[in-house]
């Protein structure tokens, strides 16, 4: 598999399904998507389906969680890190 942004991503799903000793076809049940999308996900192949990507982390006990890149600006006057208390 070429190195792209998805593959330690997808490195995480198959070594996790592994690790749950799911085969590709009970994560597909599991998860409510094809074995095909699954298959394609493990080799890094980029989705714009989120929701099924989704339905595989939960599947597999895992969150998905998103944060700010170090170094980039927020625009003014849009806080867009953790409620402030």
């Amino acid at each position: 598999m070429a190195h792209s942004p998805m593959s330690p991503f997808a490195e995480l799903i198959s070594v996790r399904r592994k690790h749950l000793g799911l085969t590709q076809r009970q994560l597909a049940e599991l998860a409510g998507v094809g074995e095909v999308f699954l298959r394609q996900l493990e080799h890094g192949k980029a989705t714009v389906r989120l929701d099924r990507v989704l339905a595989v982390t939960l599947a597999l006990g895992l969150r998905i969680s998103a944060e700010p890149v170090a170094g980039l600006q927020e625009p003014e006057g849009i806080y867009v890190g953790p409620q402030r208390s």
